[in-house]
């Protein structure tokens, strides 16, 4: 599958991960394969990456496919990076991490994208959060999480 944008999804998807957690918008999965060339998109957006790496240019695509092979494939294994989707559908619009567990100290940093634009501003980052939220704490049972937040991007703000 190859995105025309980033935004853009495939509404036949034969393969979507294990549900995690559900919300009433949207749903917490376990990440596949199939789901990296969405990823790829999303990385290789100029407004995107803004929003994630203040001073640096959209991944290629050979990067974004290493980091999402290297990076968010094993973290999904290990229970710490999720796939957000649109809530019972198998629209992929987001990804989602817990990253530098302190396990001593039982705290973490949190990640969010909401990589589909046409889902911005609409809540699905903030009910994304409350399940991670519920998942750090109950399930991984974490007593504190952090958010590092550019000073340039008011929806992480928020």
């Amino acid at each position: 599958m190859t995105p025309e944008s980033p935004g853009d999804h495939n509404s036949a998807r034969s393969t979507i991960g294990v549900l995690v957690r559900a919300g009433a918008r949207v749903d917490l999965r376990r990440h596949v394969p199939e789901d990296r060339d969405i990823f790829v998109g999303w990385y290789q957006d100029a407004v995107i990456a803004e929003m994630l790496r203040h001073d640096l240019a959209p991944l290629t695509s050979s990067q974004a496919r290493r980091y999402f092979d290297s990076i968010i494939l094993p973290a999904t294994a290990r229970g710490t990076c999720w796939a957000i989707f649109e809530h019972g559908s198998d629209r992929l619009i987001g990804s989602t991490a817990l990253v530098d567990i302190d396990e001593n100290l039982a705290t973490s940093l949190f990640r969010l994208v909401i990589g589909d634009k046409e889902k911005w501003g609409q809540g699905y980052g903030t009910e994304a959060t409350d399940l991670v939220m519920a998942e750090a704490f109950l399930r991984l049972s974490l007593r504190q999480v952090n958010l590092e937040v550019f000073a340039h991007n008011p929806r992480a703000q928020r």
